[in-house]
């Protein structure tokens, strides 16, 4: 799929017809993407849908509609897989991976007729991909958050500063575990998740662990 300047000039009045035509009929607004330049895709935006519209390879006369759905903040790069749980005879059967496919329109139809094709083949698949994917990130986030914090009040427990974790562009909030002593021989591992916390300690005397053992089976 691509778009040649040529045809991205030729086509231009046609999706911008074919924007107001979806805002009439959706009563959701869709703003066609300013670009400096001609661009292989145009781009019609509503919220957090994204369209994205091009001609089919070498058929200048049809274009191809699909959609892009939203990414994580810090790995906009990666697509979110979403998953819808598969009822069979009214039980729960496990998990599929739920997909939406693009749609070809011939371009002699009009605005209107394609604008028409996009909300009733394209448009509910694809919504519900995109409102599948930001739950999916709301709960991702929320479990970070929840584990991070988790991490942040051991580190300050032991008055340690955390940092982030070796690598490229990481952040500290990246970081799942840190190592610390207390004193000059114990060494504690400290793994958290956002509903618990794996401690490994080490060089413990008897009694330190008969007393940390003791504590933890008082729970």
């Amino acid at each position: 799929m691509g778009t040649s300047r040529e045809d991205y000039a030729a086509l231009l009045p046609v999706v911008q017809e074919i924007a107001l035509q979806l805002t009439a009929k959706t009563k959701s607004e869709w703003t066609l993407r300013k670009n400096e330049e001609p661009e292989p895709y145009f781009h019609l935006l509503s919220g957090n849908a994204h369209l994205l519209i091009s001609t089919e390879y070498g058929k200048p006369e049809r274009l191809v509609v699909s959609g892009d759905t939203p990414r994580r903040k810090d790995r906009l790069w990666q697509y979110v897989r979403v998953y819808e749980q598969r009822i069979v005879d009214g039980k729960p059967q496990g998990w599929d991976e739920f997909k939406y496919s693009s749609i070809t329109v011939a371009t002699k139809r009009g605005a209107e007729t394609i604008a028409k094709d996009i909300i009733s083949r394209f448009l509910p698949d694809y919504l519900k991909a995109v409102r599948l994917t930001l739950a999916t990130i709301a709960t991702e986030e929320a479990y970070e958050a929840a584990r991070f914090a988790n991490l942040q009040a051991c580190a300050s427990t032991l008055n340690e500063v955390l940092t982030a974790p070796y690598g490229h562009n990481t952040r500290v909030e990246d970081r799942t575990e840190f190592s610390s002593k207390i004193g000059e021989v114990i060494r504690v591992e400290v793994k958290a998740s956002a509903t618990d916390v794996d401690l490994k300690i080490e060089n413990l005397t008897v009694e330190q662990a008969k007393r940390i053992l003791a504590f933890a089976n008082g729970f």
